[in-house]
Order: structure tokens, then sequence, then C-alpha cells
């Protein structure tokens, strides 16, 4: 994927995405996660971004939201819904 030229990276502030890790092999799931992280903390890119693979997309969030229908069912701190037992079965797979 790119930005843009190197110039314009600099004025980078916002990234939409939509699904990065689809059809992604699981190594280049987890250097492109690595490096969105880099950005965030280097740079302090804010990334909005619409992830099916809803325990990575927590897991590299500060703050999520859980759609489920059309209508948010859980938000807030990433971490927090990691945790909930209840987002953990309707969302990440756990039983």
């Amino acid at each position: 994927m790119r930005v843009g030229g190197t110039s314009n990276a600099t004025l980078l502030t916002l990234m939409l995405m939509h699904e990065p890790s689809a059809g992604l092999a699981p190594i280049i799931t987890r250097q492109f996660f690595a490096a969105i992280d880099r950005l965030n903390r280097e740079i302090g890119l804010t990334v909005l971004m619409i992830e099916q693979n809803a325990r990575k997309g927590l897991e590299a969030s500060h703050r999520g939201y859980v759609i489920e229908m059309g209508r948010i069912t859980h938000q807030g701190q990433a971490a927090a819904q990691l945790a909930d037992a209840q987002v953990r079965r309707a969302s990440l797979g756990a039983r």
C-alpha cells in the first residue's frame, strides 16, 4: 500500500483503512499492524479502520467499536473490549 510521496508522508494525520488484513499471510499481517502501531507512536497517525478480524483490529487499537447488523453493540477502550466475556463470545469467537 502506498500512502503518498515522502514529502506528503509528514503531513499525514489520518488514514482510513478497509479490511487491511484481508488476504494477507499471517506474517505480513503482523508486520503491517506493527508498522501502523509505529506510525501512530512516531508521528501521531490516527487510523480509522474497518476490520473483519475483530481480535486483530482491537489488538491494534486504542479504542474500538463492534458493529453487528448495523448497530454499535460495544464501544470503548480496546483492551477492555478484549477482556469483556460478552465481546469475546459475540465477536472474537470465544466460547
